[in-house]
């Protein structure tokens, strides 16, 4: 039944990207808008006008057709434009970076209060120990050591550890004496930064009123703590908002400057490429110079637009580099994941029907299906369901970067961190903020359930669970 289950949601994942590609096409000039309308019609049928006054299962269908044919729209429904002017974006910048303090102090109360030795409770190192969990300690051992000083069994396994947030540590240290307070800095004044460039996209697109929702939600997702610690979390979010924010905003310079720190963050940072090219293809429209035979206008499109795209994969050929310079391999990391870290590629539906059988089986450890595999699995139905609901109302890049951010995750072979690693969905709390602008409902769902969620799922993080 399970895997059942989970070839029925990697089946509509799948054919959701058939859609997307559709989409994409059509606003990209490949076909008009009424050719698009026309296709729609003749695929799915007209709607007879008897079934408004008829049964349930044909307005049902009459429905279903309604939201086809919706999915062609070839113009966004938001389009603010909105600037956001400098004492905001100051004021974003201090909340976010306030809240990350008030996290961080609450930890520190936390510990105080009920860890077992109390008389480590007041030592700032221990507090510190708190934080240093799972990847944290190897991304500190980079900032100190290097990829080619920071080894295990004389083999420099860590290489499957992107460099920015290391590197970004060891730049601070030359100021901070610490390493340890050097990777909190980074991490909290990354996390702001992000939260500057996510409310500029948001507004620019949706309004501030929206924006102030996304950033919100970003912030009390439950393994947002993350964010706060000493991982790549916050590089990653900063970067990738930033380069979001300059792809909509079409200044592609800086674009591929962020885009190729977001590589060297991680690799879905590729994602990012991704995005500015969709974007590329659907405002600039390069088809229909082929079309026209319009050759002399393609040839500066690619030399005016398209060169940057290769500037933004510089990050991850840089990232490429490093591990060619520390073992004569460029691609030595994907032999260390998969040898040392059991990790890999796969199909979604093995992926899927793992987390599902850990989340519902019997024989499962309780903590382990509580604190990995039972969200993971309801962050992924959610995802898909926002993606569903993205493809009528948002603009096509955001919903494309969601559903590849989402397939990308959820393909490893061993998924352990999804929370982690969906807490820097992006797109994924713009369609909540948008979705609940409209129904304050959900707007209090969201707020007391990730609230709490949240408080939980730290102090689980704080008190040594399996929270990773």
């Amino acid at each position: 039944m399970i895997n059942v289950v989970a070839l029925l949601l990697s089946g509509l994942v799948y054919v959701t990207v058939g859609i997307v590609f559709l989409k994409i096409c059509a606003l990209s000039g490949f076909v008009k808008e009424k050719e698009v309308q026309q296709q729609s019609e003749s695929l799915m049928g007209q709607e007879p006008d008897e079934w408004q006054e008829e049964g349930k299962g044909k307005k049902a269908i009459s429905a279903l057709i309604q939201w086809v044919k919706e999915l062609f729209r070839l113009e966004p429904q938001y389009q603010s434009d909105s600037e956001v002017k400098w004492p905001t974006v100051a004021k974003v910048f201090s909340f976010a970076l306030l809240w990350r303090i008030f996290l961080f102090f609450i930890s520190v109360i936390a510990i105080r209060l009920f860890y077992s030795d109390s008389s480590l409770s007041l030592n700032f190192s221990k507090v510190i120990e708190h934080w240093r969990r799972w990847d944290a300690g190897h991304y500190l051992g980079i900032a100190e050591f290097g990829y080619s000083g920071y080894l295990e069994n004389g083999e420099p396994l860590f290489l499957v550890f992107f460099p920015l947030y290391s590197y970004l540590v060891k730049l601070l240290h030359l100021i901070i004496p610490d390493f340890e307070v050097s990777a909190l800095v980074v991490s909290f004044i990354s996390y702001a930064i992000g939260c500057c460039y996510f409310y500029r996209l948001v507004c620019y697109d949706y309004g501030e009123k929206i924006a102030k929702r996304a950033v919100i939600y970003l912030s009390i997702f439950p393994f947002s703590f993350f964010f706060g610690g000493m991982m790549t979390e916050s590089v990653f979010f900063m970067t990738c908002a930033a380069a979001l924010y300059y792809i909509r905003r079409h200044q592609w310079g800086r674009m591929a400057v962020c885009a190729a720190l977001c590589c060297l963050s991680r690799m879905a940072g590729l994602l990012v490429v991704m995005a500015a090219g969709i974007e590329m293809c659907i405002y600039y429209k390069p088809v229909a110079f082929i079309w026209r035979k319009e050759w002399k206008q393609l040839a500066v499109f690619f030399v005016d637009k398209v060169t940057f795209l290769f500037l933004a994969v510089s990050g991850t050929a840089g990232y490429l580099f490093i591990n060619k310079q520390v073992t004569g391999n460029p691609f030595a990391f994907v032999k260390y994941q998969r040898e040392h870290w059991f990790q890999g590629s796969t199909y979604m539906k093995n992926t899927l029907g793992l987390i599902m059988q850990s989340s519902f089986a019997k024989d499962v450890d309780h903590l382990s299906r509580v604190a990995i595999f039972l969200p993971e699995f309801i962050i992924f139905v959610f995802a898909v369901g926002c993606i569903l609901y993205g493809l009528k109302k948002h603009y096509i890049v955001y919903v494309t970067f969601l559903l590849m951010y989402v397939m990308l995750n959820y393909s490893l072979s061993f998924l352990i961190s999804g929370g982690r690693y969906m807490s820097c969905a992006i797109p994924m709390f713009v369609i909540m903020a948008e979705f609940s602008n409209k129904h304050q409902w959900a707007d209090r769902l969201i707020t007391v359930v990730s609230t709490l969620l949240l408080g939980i799922y730290l102090t689980g993080f704080l008190f040594l669970k399996n929270i990773m």
